[in-house]
């Protein structure tokens, strides 16, 4: 062999031992096309945001669905731990429900002194806009970010513990959008809806905090006469606590009599049960037989078990009204890996608001390609 023929084998040979170095290395380890987007610059840890942050899109394009989830994870990863700058350069457009999913993520996490965080500006002159009125350029840079209720300008995202500043909020949109003569009958359901939204979140969402660490997130928007109302929390979610409630096997029973056979035929071949008797703890095995969106729907049906045990607040009424009062009123209500989706084909009679017709509304359910932390639950309401 030639002394060149050799020197080329040599390093040929060199060259196919990194690469089988490199990829026994990597073995079992997953391309996370999101990774080269976080990285370390002089002393700063850059978190670059995606083109479009957004959590609408959950179906034909979850692109922008999964990029908002991992941005936010990176903001729960590294802010409040690290000098951030959030490089928002590349984004062309933000959505209400996903600024609420960052918002809260930066305020639960800010906890030590010392930390210096930086914003770099979009191109979009409206993208900055939002930021700067959300109150999260406030948050990150100042630490904190103020509600003033006798404010005529847009509010920031609020955070709360207790039905006090939900008030204010109402106070608020009744000022702002409906010129202060907002219809008592209107002003009853939003009242009615926030309360009661504010009040699972202390009666489920966080079962083992104490009340002050009960923490809920909320944002109010108008966009083309259509008011955007959310609120968020980051507890338990509600797949994992209706499982515990009492009136959880009837309403399974109920609406999903496929999935309730099959565990009762599966706990019959086992020899757990002889008959369909209810057992403690046999809740838990509906937990592989339902996705998060149908566990959704279960908590948002009325009693349909027969026992007329109180739900408090579960079975939300009050939720379903507000969106059903408005023609096109649009419903969201995300906890997991579900979306319940509720959209109400005509605005319904006041009257008609309490005992809902389930053929005037149109809700669906979705898998979501990532799982949110907590719940969301947005309304969209027609204000002309």
């Amino acid at each position: 062999m030639k002394l060149d023929e050799k020197y080329r084998h040599q390093n040929n040979c060199h060259l196919y031992a990194r690469r089988h170095a490199r990829k026994v290395e990597r073995k079992g380890k997953t391309y996370n096309r999101y990774k080269s987007d976080v990285y370390r610059a002089k002393g700063f840890r850059r978190i670059k945001a995606p083109k479009v942050i957004d959590i609408y899109s959950t179906t034909r394009d979850k692109a922008a669905f999964i990029d908002t989830i991992k941005f936010e994870k990176s903001i729960k990863t590294y802010c409040g731990y690290e000098n951030v700058i959030l490089d928002f350069s590349k984004t062309e457009h933000i959505t209400a429900a996903a600024m609420l999913l960052i918002y809260a993520a930066l305020d639960s996490n800010l906890r030590k002194d010392g930390i210096t965080n930086k914003v770099k500006w979009s191109m979009k002159p409206r993208v900055n806009t939002f930021i700067r009125r959300s109150g999260l350029y406030s948050l990150l840079v100042k630490g904190f970010s103020k509600f003033n209720p006798d404010s005529d300008k847009a509010i920031p995202v609020i955070g709360g513990v207790s039905n006090e500043t939900a008030e204010d909020v109402l106070d608020y949109i009744s000022k702002c959008y409906y010129k202060g003569d907002m219809d008592p009958n209107v002003e009853f359901r939003y009242g009615d809806a926030v309360s009661e939204t504010i009040n699972n979140v202390a009666r489920h969402a966080y079962p083992n905090n104490k009340a002050s660490e009960k923490k809920w997130w909320l944002l109010c928007e108008v966009v083309n006469e259509q008011l955007f109302l959310a609120i968020y929390d980051l507890g338990v979610g509600v797949p994992s606590t209706i499982l515990e409630k009492q009136w959880f096997w009837g309403s399974f029973e109920s609406l999903y009599p496929k999935e309730y056979r099959e565990i009762i035929s599966e706990l019959k071949k086992k020899n757990v049960i002889s008959d369909d008797s209810k057992i403690p703890g046999i809740q838990l095995m509906a937990k592989g037989k339902l996705e998060d969106s149908q566990m959704i729907a279960l908590s948002m049906k009325g009693d349909v078990s027969g026992t007329k045990i109180a739900k408090h607040g579960q079975g939300s009424k009050s939720i379903k009204a507000l969106v059903c009062s408005s023609r096109n009123g649009v419903l969201w209500f995300y906890s997991k890996k579900g979306l319940y989706k509720l959209k109400s084909k005509e605005a319904l009679k006041d009257s008609d608001c309490g005992n809902i017709d389930e053929s005037k509304v149109e809700p669906t359910l979705h898998k979501l390609p990532k799982e949110i932390p907590g719940t969301l639950i947005q309304w969209n309401i027609s204000i002309k």
